[in-house]
């Protein structure tokens, strides 16, 4: 296979040209490794995509801080910028800010049955359920102003997307790997019965190309669910099925060119 070849043309080779195993039984099995990790690539890549629009509502989350005065925790003292007490009612509960304490807006929600927290220059309390739990910022030994915290939070959730986009990637190569290694066993009855006398090693990056067609319509689904196009999986039973039909073309296709070099010549 030319170095040339690029890896889409591999792709789209593994699904409808069977003829293409003429090329991997030749290849170093090392190659056909690197082909799995761009395979996986890709889907990671699409993955991670997908996880950021999913997390697109935190977008919304900005909206939701600029409801939050400005603030600077400095000395176990909360400063707010505020001249009354502000009252932030969102479906995850109620956020109560204020300078002082004892106000009539606390006492209005004091028997709120969802999550209540109140927070005043001195500290406040978060209640969740009967029993309140209370907390004091002289307690707290570090300084935090608003612009930080929103630096922080945005910058963290990039990290953890990035993160999750690397662990798919590992994930999906392990579990790759032992993907086309049950296959490379299934191919070894197809091998016998053939008579194509492939190495297992053979058996086996055949087995990683000819997850390509599985692994695509998985990447597609994904996408389409993201969008909320189709609500559908690819079931893994269906997986091997397909996977093991396009080893299985191929070893048809090196069984046509071994019995093709084994026919006499014609004689002139």
């Amino acid at each position: 296979m030319e170095e040339k070849y690029g890896f889409f043309a591999q792709a789209r080779d593994s699904v409808i040209k069977p003829d293409i195993a003429l090329d991997i039984v030749d290849m170093q099995l090392g190659k056909a490794i690197i082909y799995l990790l761009k395979l996986c690539l890709l889907g990671a890549l699409v993955s991670t995509v997908i996880l950021l629009i999913q997390a697109y509502p935190l977008g919304g989350l900005k909206e939701f801080t600029k409801q939050i005065p400005d603030f600077e925790l400095r000395n176990g003292h909360l400063h707010l910028d505020i001249s009354k007490p502000v009252l932030i009612n969102s479906n995850s509960g109620i956020l109560i800010i204020e300078n002082g304490g004892g106000s009539a807006l606390l006492d209005k929600y004091k028997d709120y049955g969802g999550t209540v927290i109140y927070i005043n220059s001195k500290g406040g309390y978060i209640k969740q359920g009967s029993e309140p739990r209370t907390f004091q910022w002289s307690d707290v030994d570090f300084q935090l102003s608003k612009a930080t915290a929103e630096s922080w939070f945005f910058n963290l959730a990039w990290v953890v997307i990035l993160l999750a986009g690397a662990f798919m990637f590992l994930y999906f190569v392990a579990s790759g790997l032992i993907f086309a290694l049950i296959v490379a066993m299934i191919g070894l009855i197809t091998n016998a019965v053939l008579k194509t006398d492939l190495a297992f090693g053979q058996l086996f990056a055949l087995a990683l190309f000819a997850m390509t067609a599985g692994r695509l319509m998985k990447i597609i689904l994904e996408l389409l669910h993201a969008v909320g196009a189709v609500d559908l999986g690819l079931p893994t039973l269906l997986n091997y099925v397909i996977t093991t039909f396009l080893l299985t073309l191929y070893l048809n296709a090196l069984k046509k060119r071994k019995d093709e070099e084994l026919e006499p010549a014609n004689p002139a």
